[in-house]
């Protein structure tokens, strides 16, 4: 039995296959998923009136957890697959940054390159793992101090790490003991697939046949997908849609307009039928 699926799943900005000024296109090969690890950080205190400001309440310690927890940098973590993410893309800056990614992992030793690098939202996702505040909850009046507060926070872990290692440095970055970390979900394990795998290689050509200038890269989805079922069971998964997409029509996406271009669909169904067929004959 071939072991190998082509998910239509599509994440983060850099799964989109995106037209760039000077008709230069880049098509993402999804090798690698993040995975959610969702955290609730329930803080305890004593409560009161709001008239009488207690310094240690609930709100306050839950306050200052999460500034801590805001400003915590997670190590920084290079997997194969966005390392030649940064390679591929070399091609599309100018130099002294075209040097740099395409010797990425070199030039993650130097702390101002990464602080440069990480603050940007597109490739700080790709090299650590993230915490996101999302949802917050307190007392349900305003003259009230409740005894407990609590946030959500929307952590995505990169392939190969650790939950229990993680949950032991957020609650080191948390630092009060009056405050709870507590598992809101349950998610598979992150995970990826190698990008020197015949599917791998056969997207590639057929890409390169419809569109012969394009850049093909193996990309890291930051959101979640059924590759991530099909992986434990040994079988290849990426996520690939071939569609080219300008711009403003990519930024259509979940919106009340979202769209793509018919000949896109049409040409996209042309290349998938392309690819199963040779896979099948392999």
């Amino acid at each position: 039995m071939k072991k190998w699926t082509i998910p239509g799943a599509r994440g983060s900005l850099p799964m989109s296959n995106l037209i760039y000024p000077g008709d230069k296109v880049i098509y993402g090969i999804g090798a690698a998923e993040k995975a959610p690890f969702w955290i609730r950080l329930v803080a305890h205190g004593r409560g009161g009136h709001g008239s009488i400001p207690i310094p240690d309440s609930a709100p306050n310690r839950l306050a200052r957890a999460m500034i801590r927890v805001v400003n915590w940098e997670t190590p920084i973590h290079l997997l194969p697959q966005v390392e030649e993410y940064f390679h591929q893309i070399a091609r599309l800056e100018k130099e002294p940054r075209a040097s740099l990614f395409r010797n990425i992992r070199a030039s993650l030793q130097d702390p101002a390159f990464v602080k440069e690098i990480t603050a940007d939202e597109r490739y700080n996702y790709q090299l650590r793992d993230t915490v996101s505040l999302t949802v917050l909850k307190g007392g349900p009046q305003t003259n009230v101090i409740p005894d407990t507060a609590s946030c959500d926070l929307d952590i995505r872990l990169l392939p190969g790490e650790d939950t229990q290692a993680f949950l032991a440095a957020l609650r080191s970055a948390v630092a009060d003991d009056q405050i709870d970390l507590v598992p809101i979900s349950v998610f598979r394990p992150p995970n990826s697939s190698p990008i020197t795998t015949p599917l791998y290689r056969t997207i590639e050509q057929v890409v390169h046949e419809y569109s012969p200038q394009a850049l093909v890269t193996p990309v890291l989805n930051g959101g979640y997908n059924e590759s991530q079922m099909y992986r434990p069971l040994g079988i290849n998964s990426y996520g690939f849609v071939p569609i080219e997409l300008a711009p403003e029509v990519e930024e259509t996406e979940h919106a009340p307009n979202e769209r793509i271009p018919v000949e896109q669909l049409r040409r996209g169904l042309k290349m998938l039928y392309e690819l199963v067929g040779r896979m099948e004959s392999q």
